[in-house]
């Protein structure tokens, strides 16, 4: 529960008005404005149904079931991030370029998509097809808004460390994120 109007008061899983009398043949409209949870599924069905309750001439009615529930479907972004390696096997002083996709594939846009790569010892940054910022060994790039079945491409180029002994497997990890 974030609002509503008139002012309501919430509790245990309930919003409550408390209304001023209301003459015969009138009406009342009611607003409510909530949140919900970032842990629901993509695709999630919320019912939402009213209860209403009065007093009249000192005798309480209820009555429930006057008005359909509300179906709302949550729809979330969800953002996949396959990666393909330019070159397989590199040796000391040699670039590597990984090429990304991402992609969503959820029911909702994605806004303010990130990338982020905590580069492995064994490389250095090189470039990127984007702006990107170099805090250390972490590479951040600001991708802006995903729509549901779009797509970004980008690339982010490495050094491999001149050192790296003969044989040794380095990996890479991405990761892709979004704020709301």
């Amino acid at each position: 529960y974030l609002d509503s109007n008139p002012l309501a008061v919430a509790a245990n899983g309930w919003v409550n008005w408390t209304l001023a009398d209301i003459p015969v043949g009138a009406s009342v409209d009611l607003w409510l404005n909530t949140t919900v949870s970032l842990l629901l599924a993509n695709v999630t069905a919320l019912d939402n149904s009213a209860t209403f309750r009065w007093t009249s001439g000192g005798n309480s009615s209820e009555c429930s079931g006057i008005t359909p529930p509300v179906t709302t479907t949550v729809l979330r972004p969800i953002l996949v991030l396959p990666t393909i390696v330019s070159v397989g096997q590199a040796g000391p002083g040699i670039n590597i370029t990984f090429e990304l996709t991402i992609l969503n594939i959820g029911g909702a846009t994605a806004y303010g998509v990130f990338i982020q790569d905590i580069l492995n010892s064994s490389f250095t940054f090189a470039s990127a097809s984007l702006l990107v910022v170099v805090a250390g060994a972490v590479v951040t790039g600001n991708l802006g808004d995903l729509a549901p079945g779009g797509f970004l491409n980008l690339s982010l180029t490495v050094t491999v460390a001149a050192d790296l002994v003969n044989g040794t497997t380095v990996n890479n990890a991405f990761s892709v994120a979004y704020n709301s």
